[in-house]
């Protein structure tokens, strides 16, 4: 038998299938290994209104979200923020006015967007994932530039229409210090504190719960995934993840269509 106790599972690409449906096979093994006493922990981009069908789960009570801008502990209602701060705001949003994207903002739990944009996504590369979010959950909003304005933001994620334009907003994000950015998708960038993370944030949960990180499995897909990978005990990451992630995880497992979840309770727990 095996010393993990906490396994943080990132959604999209990794515990979501391409049908963004949350396995009946993922179900069970998130159900067995709760049972067993290991804590499931979704750590994901999305927040918390984009992720009921998870986040609902009667087996998961710490949820991880906004890549690492916030954790919740669904039991007690503790939140702990680790988003930006007015500054922060006020910098990401002066930046952007000056690219072609469409940007989506978490905030309180929530998901907001430009009512306009949203109307041709097409021309920003969104993924379906993030197609369908925007559909079923965002706040759509004409004056969507107060929404910087107003404090409280998770996190930021950023659609462009051209790479370069991309490329070059990256270089002028990461010379601030207070924030951090990393490559989600193609034409996609997203931007957190520089507290925030994956990594960070689980870093601050398994000492709230007097767990050490050796005894963490990870499991993600992409470039947002790479900090809790390298520090956890076991980082896996799916068989459709990045190549970056895939040279810094201990292993690479199977596919997002073939329950991760079930995978690691049967070549990690079962034995």
């Amino acid at each position: 038998m095996n010393n993990y106790k906490l396994i943080a599972c990132d959604l999209d690409g990794t515990l979501i299938g391409s049908d963004l449906t949350l396995s009946k096979e993922n179900y069970q093994a998130i159900k067995e290994l709760t049972e067993q006493g290991v804590l499931i922990v979704p750590t994901t981009g999305r927040t918390i209104c984009e992720m009921e069908d998870v986040f609902n789960l009667p087996e998961i009570r710490y949820v991880i979200y906004s890549n690492g801008a916030a954790i919740f502990d669904k039991q007690t209602g503790e939140k702990i923020f680790l988003g930006l701060d007015d500054s922060s705001s006020r910098f990401v949003s002066e930046v952007l006015e000056k690219y072609d994207v469409f940007t989506v903002i978490h905030k309180d739990g929530k998901t907001y967007a430009d009512k306009e944009k949203a109307q041709r996504l097409y021309e920003y590369h969104v993924c379906l994932n993030v197609e369908c979010l925007v559909k079923d959950v965002c706040i759509l909003e004409e004056n969507f530039k107060n929404r910087f304005l107003d404090g409280g933001i998770e996190s930021v994620a950023i659609f462009f229409a051209s790479k370069d334009e991309m490329e070059e907003c990256r270089e002028i994000i990461a010379s601030n210090p207070d924030l951090y950015a990393v490559e989600g998708w193609d034409y996609n960038m997203e931007i957190f504190f520089r507290d925030a993370g994956k990594g960070n944030a689980l870093k601050k949960l398994v000492k709230k719960l007097n767990i050490e990180m050796k005894n963490v499995i990870s499991i993600g897909d992409s470039d947002n995934d790479r900090q809790m990978t390298i520090l956890s005990g076991l980082g896996l990451v799916a068989q459709n993840g990045c190549e970056s992630l895939k040279k810094v995880a201990d292993k690479v497992i199977c596919t997002n269509d073939e329950h991760v979840m079930s995978y690691v309770k049967k070549y990690y727990f079962d034995k």
